[in-house]
């Protein structure tokens, strides 16, 4: 918990508990608003690149113009939260998000387009990342915070999965802007109650903040995207690439010599020397690598295979968010509770690969009950079982100096490997697509030939990341944490 952060009152009125769940539901829908941005323009794909007029290999940076943004920020903005006030950035994250919104419903040029997701980006990962502090610091003196944490977790778990549904409702219903207007009068919503209600902060001196370690990382990791989507047209050991792929190297070794002579770094140095930590961040950036190109491929294939039309697509995803948050809810902390959390991250990861390598198999004229509901089931439940034991492995070893570390950095690097992962692996889609084209394979045939090279890439992504998942099983289990969970 923030030390600047907010405190009601150790004896509460029956009027202030009802204040106070109230605007512990209004935080909470402001999180699931922001995490909603991460997938929901997923459904309205073949929309946007109609209207904008997107290349195939473009495409990719309307989801990982929020997303990379969003990961490069997320540190920074705990950070901006010590300096600031959680309360103050809250709403200033809230606001600018709303902005971009707004900015993306009126947008008429795809650069400007791609500018609004970037601002929704950041100012949503300063709002994430002082949203689970602000509910926590709300709980009655001596309570114990693990159903507001609960909530908030099942509500990360699910967004991915609600705003492909949510997405394809609003497309189908009225066009793609409407994925973006809606948030304007639940924002403005949110953002007064919380300013109305949410007790003034105290005041609090802070250290100074890593604002170069994170435009840095930022721009590095930016960087590595663009390269990867363009190798996959002008080659990987073209002159653009090579250099490309020099100047991220430099960048974040620059990023690392910041950190080592900043007072207060994002990222202290020796820190990925702690052994579950490092192969908490290895896994998830394989794993957020490789169920990327789901979230990706599968809208896409139900409206260009299976003649879903965009709200049909969306609606289709409601088995996905059911499963994601019965397992989430209730089975996922009690299998890591009886057989321990890095067994059931093994678990998930399993089922996860084993979900990608089943939709590889899906065909042109296939079946939503048979081609896409088992794959869809199989990985929800998988990032329903992996996601809370991850984030137990990130903290096992920062515990004693930062329990906020070890989530951040994670929550950090899945994003970021989801955005890296989802470059590469569209790249070789289109790469394999195209040269199926060339020989004469018809169009339908050749996209699907390349989603499934895509979606078998994934799968051994997913691969290495169970692997290294079994690294911290063995030769030593991780046992469960009692503490509470930052989901980001």
């Amino acid at each position: 918990m923030k030390s600047g952060a907010p405190r009601f009152p150790p004896q509460e009125s029956a009027l202030g508990i009802v204040r106070r769940r109230v605007v512990l539901a209004a935080l909470c829908c402001g999180a699931l608003l922001v995490l909603l941005d991460i997938t929901i323009a997923n459904a309205a794909l073949p929309s946007l690149q109609a209207h904008f007029r997107f290349t195939r290999t473009e495409l990719v940076w309307v989801i990982n113009a929020f997303m990379l943004p969003f990961g490069g920020c997320l540190l920074l903005g705990g950070r901006l939260g010590d300096l600031l006030g959680p309360r103050k950035l809250w709403l200033a994250g809230m606001v600018l998000f709303t902005i971009g919104a707004l900015v993306c419903s009126v947008s008429a040029s795809k650069m400007v387009f791609l500018a609004a997701r970037a601002v929704q980006g950041m100012s949503g990962a300063v709002a994430i990342s002082v949203s689970l502090p602000l509910m926590i610091s709300m709980c009655p003196p001596g309570a114990k915070c693990d159903r507001v944490v609960g909530i908030y977790a099942v509500t990360a778990a699910c967004s991915g999965a609600l705003g492909i549904v949510l997405g394809g409702v609003l497309v189908g219903a009225f066009d793609w802007r409407w994925l973006f207007l809606f948030k304007l009068p639940v924002a403005t919503a949110l953002c007064v109650l919380c300013l109305w209600l949410l007790p003034a902060e105290r005041s609090k001196a802070a250290g100074p903040v890593d604002v170069w370690g994170a435009v840095t990382v930022t721009v590095a990791l930016i960087l590595a995207v663009h390269v990867t989507v363009s190798a996959s047209t002008v080659g990987w050991m073209s002159t653009q690439t090579l250099t490309g792929l020099s100047v991220v190297v430099m960048l974040l070794l620059l990023f690392w010599g910041i950190e080592r002579l900043v007072a207060c770094p994002m990222v202290p140095p020796g820190t990925f020397r702690l052994r579950n930590l490092a192969l908490a961040n290895v896994v998830g950036v394989l794993w957020a690598a490789g169920v990327s190109i789901w979230f990706f491929v599968a809208p896409q294939y139900m409206q260009s295979m299976l003649g879903f039309q965009p709200m049909r697509a969306g609606v289709a995803f409601l088995p996905a968010a059911i499963a994601t948050a019965a397992f989430a809810a209730g089975p996922a902390s009690r299998a890591a509770a009886r057989r321990g959390p890095a067994w059931t991250l093994v678990g998930g990861l399993f089922a996860v690969a084993a979900g990608l390598a089943l939709f590889s198999f899906a065909s042109v004229d296939g079946r939503f009950v048979s081609d896409v509901l088992p794959s869809m089931v199989l990985i929800s439940i998988g990032n329903a079982l992996a996601f809370p034991p991850l984030l137990h492995a990130a903290m096992k070893d920062v515990v004693a100096a930062d329990p906020g570390l070890g989530s951040g950095l994670v929550n950090t690097s899945t994003l970021l490997g989801g955005a890296v992962g989802l470059a590469g692996l569209v790249g070789i889609s289109v790469a394999r697509a195209d040269r199926l084209l060339e020989i004469g394979v018809p169009p339908a045939v050749a996209a699907m030939g390349g989603y499934r090279t895509a979606l078998i890439a994934g799968s051994l992504c997913v691969g290495l990341a169970l692997i290294a998942a079994i690294a911290l099983v063995w030769p030593r289990a991780i046992r469960p944490i009692d503490l509470p969970i930052q989901v980001g």
